[in-house]
């Protein structure tokens, strides 16, 4: 017969981890439901066989090492938007509560789809470059992509900076001499 525990990183057993024994208890299915907020927790599940014919012989434990990620999250942009005339400086745009890491940022123009901006790598904060498309009004939103671990990526919310273009100098003509 087989005992299966679960421990933290410090072999002391933990209740945040379900194990179902399954055919002949050689194998069995691990559920990591851990509660709370962490980037990452490490579990061990531990096994070793009994011999209970007469006297408890116990082997020693087999172990398996299982780090637990937390889901991504990234759950802040600041600032959420600014307004620029063309040739202004940007601001520069930084996400925050992120559980992971920027695996790198996407851009939408004029209400397009988002695309990765490979020009912004991982950075963060990021100042991109914000130039006006066909010299009117230009709308720029960018959101960070967030991966913890081998967990599902997140987007952030969007920084939205909208770009507007200097008029032209105005003529004056003089009349009547």
């Amino acid at each position: 017969e087989y005992e299966w525990i679960a421990t933290d990183n410090s072999d002391v057993p933990v209740a945040d981890v379900t194990i179902t024994p399954q055919a002949n208890n050689r194998s069995v299915l691990v559920n990591f439901p851990v509660p709370g907020s962490y980037t990452t927790r490490i579990r061990k599940i531990r096994v070793r066989s009994i011999y209970s014919a007469g006297q408890t012989c116990p082997s020693n434990y087999r172990d398996v090492t299982v780090t637990v990620f937390g889901p991504s999250q990234a759950t802040t942009i600041n600032p959420v938007t600014q307004t620029i005339c063309d040739g202004d400086a940007v601001t520069s745009i930084t996400a925050s509560g992120l559980r992971g890491t920027i695996q790198g940022w996407e851009r939408s123009v004029n209400g397009g789809g988002f695309v990765a901006d490979g020009t912004l790598g991982v950075a963060n904060p990021i100042t991109p470059s914000v130039p006006l498309v066909a010299g009117v009004q230009t709308t720029y939103r960018y959101r960070a992509v967030v991966q913890n671990g081998t967990c599902a990526a997140v987007t952030s919310p969007q920084a939205t900076i909208i770009v507007n273009p200097i008029p032209p100098k105005p003529t004056i003509t003089p009349s009547g001499a």
